[in-house]
């Protein structure tokens, strides 16, 4: 298949970003195949499940990803060739963020400050509370300005979705969080995780905190026993894969390759899994369902910034 033509804006200019249509009219998704990505969560929660029968635990995911992916070059030069595209020649190359990850781990340190259980139902002050828990800034709030990315080598920003439509965006993901019950939901996590990504509803921690409502899901659905699919790690690795993805869907509509590449990363983590859990020792809770309060758990200052 060939790849898609990007029209290209013209040097320094501000591009509007489109709001992603709610779940229930993304006719896209809900045509896609996710039958690879089912297959690989299930082959990942097997392999963690071994591990964590064997171990007494596993260890914080996202922080030993990070490491091993740091010490072994040829592992990451691997998952780099697994979701390579002729598109990511044109991304840029490094550990972009790596090095933070595996000293400080905001998934796995808002995991370890959840509940003894997972979720029950989230409204928006539930997911501001957990948006304050992944920043580590307990003044976090849903934006009430424009936010943009940063501008490229040629001064190309985006403007993301304007705050009144992230806030309504924000109770539909919050919505689509608590309806993700059974296997049969997959879709839906899915479109939770690229929705807060393309609405941005607050002015930090958008892509740490759709990674972890992504885990989260994942185990309110029954496809994991605990939150063991880290993304940050394999995002940030992978020459902007995932960037590439999530802009095929907004622009084009595509689905499919982001459902195809969360399962590339999904297989990637179950064949490593044994490799990434030997790097130290420690225990992940599996959990049951339950519900949380918007109470943050850190307070240092948190700096705007429009990640993925």
């Amino acid at each position: 298949m060939l790849e898609p033509r990007w029209s290209k804006p013209a040097p320094g200019a501000l591009v509007p970003w489109p709001l992603l249509p709610e779940y229930g009219a993304s006719s896209a998704l809900h045509a896609c195949d996710m039958g690879g990505l089912e297959r690989a969560l299930r082959e990942l929660d097997r392999v963690a499940r071994a591990l964590d029968a064997g171990s007494g635990g596993l260890p914080p995911i996202e922080r030993n990803l990070a490491r091993y992916l740091i010490v072994h070059p040829a592992a990451r030069a691997q998952l780099a060739a697994v979701t390579a595209s002729p598109l990511t020649a044109y991304m840029p190359k490094g550990e972009r963020g790596l090095e933070y990850m595996a000293e400080c781990s905001a998934f796995d340190d808002a995991v370890a400050l959840l509940p003894t259980s997972l979720l029950l139902t989230l409204d928006t002050d539930g997911l501001t509370g957990l948006a304050r828990r992944v920043s580590g800034n307990p003044h976090l709030a849903l934006r009430t300005g424009e936010v943009r990315t940063a501008r490229d080598a040629r001064g190309v920003a985006l403007m993301y979705p304007p705050a009144g439509a992230a806030a309504r965006r924000a109770a539909s993901i919050c919505a689509a969080y608590t309806a993700c019950r059974g296997p049969d939901t997959l879709p839906m996590a899915v479109w939770m995780l690229a929705a807060l990504l393309n609405a941005h509803p607050y002015p930090d921690a958008n892509g740490r905190l759709a990674r972890l409502l992504f885990a989260g899901a994942l185990t309110r659905m029954g496809v994991t026993h605990a939150p063991v699919f880290a993304l940050g790690p394999l995002i940030h690795a992978s020459d902007g894969a995932f960037e590439i993805a999530v802009k095929r869907i907004t622009v084009q509509g595509r689905w499919q390759p982001f459902v195809d590449l969360l399962a590339a990363y999904a297989g990637y983590l179950a064949a490593h899994l044994p490799q990434v859990a030997a790097t130290s020792g420690g225990g992940l809770r599996t959990f049951e369902n339950s519900s949380i309060s918007g109470n943050p758990s850190r307070s240092t200052t948190g700096e705007a910034s429009c990640e993925i």
